[in-house]
């Protein structure tokens, strides 16, 4: 494979593409984003960032979070932030929205801040579980402990 056409604008988008088809990636995306955004959030992919992770850090997001079904690598850490930075500012206004995924994907790409692992899991795919804590009121009888396990493991599922 060559690494220049694997960073492409056009290989982001058909990678997007393929993601949402197939169930990878949330098809929320769709909702919020146009075929133009998409392609320029692949122009805006630094892929030199993905050279400055040492082989430890690579071999951890092969591992845990970059979606790459049959353990064929397609998509690679630019990519998984940039599509984690879009679904986190979807809820922003739409004149808004590109600009401030770009910041959350410079902030991410270069590791200024670090997103817990339910949100780099979750945060582009069809499990909207993106909090790496929560807190559960329990009511002090056998029936409300046991309703309250089955709720925690049901919000934990994808965490």
């Amino acid at each position: 494979m060559d690494i220049k056409k694997i960073y492409e604008a056009k290989h982001y988008k058909a990678l997007f593409d393929e993601y949402v088809k197939n169930g990878l990636y949330s098809k929320d995306f769709y909702d919020h984003y146009s075929e133009d955004d998409i392609i320029e959030a692949g122009n805006y992919l630094k892929k030199e960032n993905d050279f400055d992770y040492n082989y430890t850090t690579i071999l951890m997001y092969k591992k845990r979070y970059l979606l790459n079904p049959n353990k064929v690598v397609k998509e690679l850490p630019q990519e998984m932030y940039m599509s984690v930075a879009l679904f986190l500012a979807m809820p922003e206004k739409k004149e808004d929205r590109m600009k401030i995924a770009k910041k959350i994907y410079d902030y991410c790409s270069t590791g200024k801040i670090s997103l817990p692992t339910p949100t780099l899991l979750n945060a582009r795919t069809n499990f909207h579980q993106l909090s790496s804590c929560f807190k559960f009121n329990v009511d002090d009888d056998l029936r409300a402990i046991y309703h309250s396990i089955e709720n925690m493991a049901q919000v934990s599922k994808y965490g």
